[in-house]
């Protein structure tokens, strides 16, 4: 089901696949799940389905209309004709005909790739369900399904019905720890090519499900200029409470906490036409239960963006001059505190980047006034390295900085790297912890730390709930 350049013999070969399909138990099950979910979602998608068909998805207007023997405005051509029957000809008042319907075609694009993971993944699950059944709700059943990562895959067209062996498909390809790609830009491509097939004269639009960081460049950028040649709306939407890029990369955006924010979101974008951004609307409709789940899980965000997070850590050095007064009964003149920070720079941790750099800025370069100020007789001196690592396959995948006490030298490296490469989901953490015990420069008679700062677990066969290349690592 990978689309080519061809998107007829990508129909083809979908048509083709659904028909050798049979159902199984498996199936039956996929169907139970989806509509347990939206059984779960129902109040929710009533609220979505009425934003939809008032504002995003709205009645086509009338556009015939045919003599009647009663109406509100009088019909011409049924004028001139009762005068031409001297008056025998009654049907003088007009009455719409044509219309009355939502002729609208629809591309749901889904961003599968492993820097979804995380909330943003489960915001997906839960978004598609939501979407997909406000969409039919309304009576929209002409929407197609594109899938991207490292490739992109069509799972539905608007000619194919939504039934079990659909959902079952979908839900299979649902994976967010297989893939390092970010196709967006070829997958908005294959919609745009999906509803340039369609006949319907009402409004076309792309819903693309993604957290805006693809690897297409200038790409993304001249595709949705063609779709905005061709009159089809693109609009990108992120569930979840990570930092994303689409307003960086899309004209139209929306983003919320949690689903419960999206009629909230789509009726201010449509009826303001302008682009949002929100953590609060999920939190005005949730039960009391998921509010307070929601409210810590924003906390925890508070805390991990503050410089808090590595109080313990700083405690923990500390902690290093009363061991020496405990062991020496003197306090000690001076200490040496080595610190090695192993930072994951695959491709999934690419949204977190720029701020993860931020803190270890911050953590170089203020960690030493901040243990001065407890202990202001103590003669501190800090030195820090970094290893930055990669996947198994990656080549190069090690980036390794020796101990220094030299600072904006350490910063300077840390500047230099890049997130890229991975496999799948887990990362070779034992061999970056390897690679950093091995540092030439470490002194036992200093104070050692290791923070390791990554997404992912390492390879091994306690990760078996994951896609896992290497398990024997």
């Amino acid at each position: 089901m990978d689309y080519t350049d061809c998107t007829s013999h990508a129909v083809d070969k979908l048509r083709q696949y659904y028909q050798s399909m049979k159902t199984k138990p498996p199936i039956l099950d996929a169907e139970k799940a989806w509509l347990s979910d939206e059984q779960r979602f129902s109040a929710l998608i009533d609220d979505v389905s009425v934003v939809l068909g008032e504002l995003v998805f709205p009645f086509n207007r009338f556009t015939r209309r045919r003599g009647a023997l009663r109406g509100s405005s009088l019909y011409m051509p049924g004028i001139i004709k009762a005068m031409t029957s001297e008056w025998n000809y009654k049907k003088i008042f007009g009455a719409k005909l044509a219309g009355g319907k939502r002729d609208h075609t629809v591309c749901l694009v889904l961003d599968v790739s492993t820097s979804m993971f995380g909330t943003l993944s489960m915001g997906t699950l839960d978004v598609i369900v939501v979407l997909i059944a406000a969409l039919r709700k309304i009576a929209i059943d002409n929407f197609s399904i594109l899938i991207f990562g490292r490739t992109v895959r069509l799972i539905k067209t608007n000619e194919q019905g939504w039934d079990a062996i659909t959902i079952y498909t979908l839900m299979q390809e649902l994976r967010f720890d297989r893939e390092d790609g970010t196709k967006d830009a070829h997958a908005i491509e294959a919609a745009i090519d999906l509803l340039g097939q369609c006949s319907t004269r009402g409004e076309k639009k792309i819903f693309i499900i993604t957290d805006g960081y693809g690897n297409c460049g200038s790409h993304l950028a001249m595709v949705q200029q063609r779709a905005e040649g061709n009159q089809i709306d693109v609009i990108a939407m992120a569930i979840g409470i990570e930092q994303t890029n689409i307003k960086s990369v899309y004209k139209r955006y929306l983003q919320c906490a949690t689903v419960y924010g999206l009629p909230k979101a789509f009726r201010a974008l449509f009826e303001h036409e302008t682009q949002l951004d929100s953590i609060d609307w999920s939190l005005n409709n949730v039960a009391e239960d998921k509010l307070a789940n929601r409210s810590q899980l924003k906390n925890l965000f508070d805390v991990i963006k503050s410089e808090k997070v590595f109080a313990p850590l700083i405690e923990k050095l500390a902690g290093q001059r009363d061991m020496k007064l405990i062991n020496t009964g003197s306090p000690p003149v001076d200490i040496t505190m080595d610190i090695c920070f192993c930072l994951d720079c695959t491709g999934s941790m690419s949204r977190w980047f720029a701020a993860i750099k931020i803190q270890m800025r911050q953590i170089i370069s203020n960690i030493k006034t901040e243990i001065i100020k407890k202990y202001g007789s103590l003669k501190l001196q800090m030195r820090f390295a970094i290893v930055g690592y990669r996947d198994i396959q990656d080549r190069p995948q090690f980036f390794e900085r020796d101990f220094t006490d030299q600072i904006d030298e350490i910063i300077q490296f840390l500047s230099d790297l890049t997130a890229s490469g991975g496999d799948d989901l887990p990362e070779d953490v034992l061999g970056a912890l390897l690679t950093c015990v091995k540092l030439p420069g470490w002194k036992a008679t200093n104070a050692r730390s290791i923070v390791l700062i990554t997404d992912a677990p390492g390879h091994g066969e306690l990760n078996d709930k994951f896609d896992d290349h290497y398990p024997q690592v």
